[in-house]
């Protein structure tokens, strides 16, 4: 491109009055213009804290379905007369849908929801702990009025709940793994970046 001037007997090149047309291509690519800043939104969530989120879920579950298993089983207190059976009848599956929940919103990277689902699994794990010490009680004096009168509910709720705390840690560990740890502070990084543009 010539930087003359066009003269009487010079054709007029269009391309002079367009900027950016005939100039070196830019360092972004075709446009001038710098790519979009990136959002927490457009992270992408590591896989430990997708295991961790599922692993967490499958550890609530048997809270969930335990009044459906209580209801073959013949008795939704699995401590007799010992514990109040509104805690296995109506808390417990609510804390379990609530975990579950944060389970699922904790993808989202805000660590607030990490905290909650750190805690209300926790409860969801001190308290299977809680059953299973009621159930090998219960197990040294199995009788026909008490709440094991058929050892094979013992067994179906001591497989369940132990499943539920093993679970309950192992997705504890990865909701704190270093690359969980590292998405979450990338997640709050880039939101305080957001508030101090607006």
């Amino acid at each position: 491109m010539s930087n003359q001037p066009d003269g009487p007997g010079q054709p007029h090149n269009p391309s002079d009055e367009l900027p950016g047309v005939g100039e070196p291509p830019s360092p972004y690519g075709v446009s001038a213009m710098p790519p979009p800043q990136q959002t927490a939104g457009d992270l992408s969530v590591p896989g430990m804290l997708t295991a961790a989120s599922i692993v967490l879920i499958l550890g609530a579950l048997p809270w969930l379905v335990f009044p459906l298993i209580a209801g073959f089983i013949g008795d939704a207190d699995p401590g007799g007369t010992r514990t109040d059976p509104a805690l296995y009848e109506l808390v417990m599956p609510v804390a379990s849908v609530v975990t579950a929940a944060l389970g699922v919103l904790a993808r989202t990277g805000l660590n607030a929801l990490r905290v909650a689902l750190t805690v209300s699994t926790g409860f969801l794990g001190l308290v299977s702990l809680l059953t299973l010490a009621i159930i090998a009680n219960e197990l040294s004096e199995i009788r026909p009025d008490g709440a094991f009168a058929d050892p094979a509910a013992a067994i179906i709720i001591t497989v369940a709940f132990t499943a539920s705390v093993i679970l309950t840690w192992v997705g504890l560990v990865l909701l704190y793994l270093p690359s969980t740890n590292t998405f979450f502070t990338r997640v709050r990084h880039l939101r305080r970046q957001q508030r101090h543009q607006r």
